[in-house]
């Protein structure tokens, strides 16, 4: 289980918008984020009534995230959480370049595709982190066969997010609402 503080989280996963307390088919982790609420379907509204702190979307449905929902997380949000994991880039949920301008830049942004550096009209410009297993799977990869594994276990993968958590983005990266490293940034290994 995830030590994470859910007071004022929740997030919304693209197309699993409505998860209602009660059903017999939730999770002990979806239980979590749980709430009451009557049925909705209107990703807009959905977004203006539970107004949560991230949205993570893996449904490919390019441009779901439209600009009103992205000024609608800047005004919730001092720091919204806007991840458009889909793949390819035409399947985003938004580009980089429009949740950063519709955020005025304080959006924390992953995508699941490269998007270039984007340019804010103040001069600043901000590199977003791709979030998919591009960070991953390399290491796991040659883990499992330098070690002659026959079986991956759920742990490895547990310990490979821990181990990218811990390693964080570059100094400086949060303040320039990246949550990843920028890929094409030089990496050292020590």
């Amino acid at each position: 289980m995830f030590d994470v503080p859910l007071v004022h989280t929740f997030a919304i996963i693209l197309l699993l918008i409505c998860i209602i307390q009660g059903r017999a088919s939730l999770t002990e982790e979806k239980e979590l984020f749980a709430h009451e609420h009557e049925e909705m379907k209107n990703l807009e509204a959905i977004v203006q009534k539970i107004k949560p702190t991230a949205l993570i979307g893996v449904a490919a449905i390019g441009g779901a995230f439209t600009e009103q929902i992205l000024k609608d997380m800047a005004a919730f949000n001092e720091r919204p959480i806007i991840f458009a994991l889909s793949n390819p880039t035409s399947k985003a949920e938004c580009s980089a370049e429009q949740c950063y301008k519709m955020t005025k830049g304080r959006a924390i942004f992953a995508s699941g595709s490269p998007f270039d550096p984007v340019t804010l009209p103040d001069g600043q410009t901000l590199f977003p982190g791709q979030g998919n297993n591009s960070y991953v799977f390399p290491g796991v990869a040659l883990g499992v066969v330098a070690c002659g594994l026959r079986h991956i276990t759920d742990k490895v993968f547990l310990t490979t997010a821990e181990v990218l958590w811990r390693a964080g983005p570059c100094p400086g990266s949060i303040s320039s609402a990246q949550c990843f490293l920028y890929l094409a940034s030089q990496l050292s290994v020590k």
